[in-house]
């Protein structure tokens, strides 16, 4: 399937069949918590599993520079339906994360949304 690129007007795999971007946003990570949301709630496996099953390809995952560079520790609280992963770090939860989306057979759009980890649009 990989790489993709374009043809005209047209997005195309390795074999010049036509890809259809069908997806979603799953943001928390480029705010001051730096991970997605929904851990507290929720397995990071059940969750990619059921982006999937809602017939998503694609997920946007939006990250701070700031989450990449402090590399702080993950709050239990925001990881609690999740207590295997307590203690974790940011970019191993990230990396987890994207793991967990492909090997659910998703695509992964890496957004660079924010330098400071904040709500960006106030």
């Amino acid at each position: 399937m990989f790489p993709l690129e374009t043809n005209k007007t047209k997005i195309v795999d390795s074999k010049g069949r036509r890809v259809k971007l069908v997806g979603v946003n799953w943001s928390g990570a480029h705010m001051c918590r730096h991970c997605v949301d929904g851990l507290e709630y929720r397995k990071l496996k059940e969750l990619c599993k059921e982006i999937r099953g809602f017939g998503f390809n694609t997920v946007r995952l939006t990250f701070s520079l700031q989450m990449f560079y402090d590399n702080n520790h993950i709050s239990n609280k925001y990881i609690s339906a999740n207590p295997e992963l307590f203690n974790i770090k940011a970019m191993d939860l990230f990396d987890l994360t994207i793991k967990e989306l492909t090997d659910a057979g998703l695509m992964v759009i890496l957004n660079n949304h924010i330098s400071s980890s904040m709500w960006c649009c106030s």
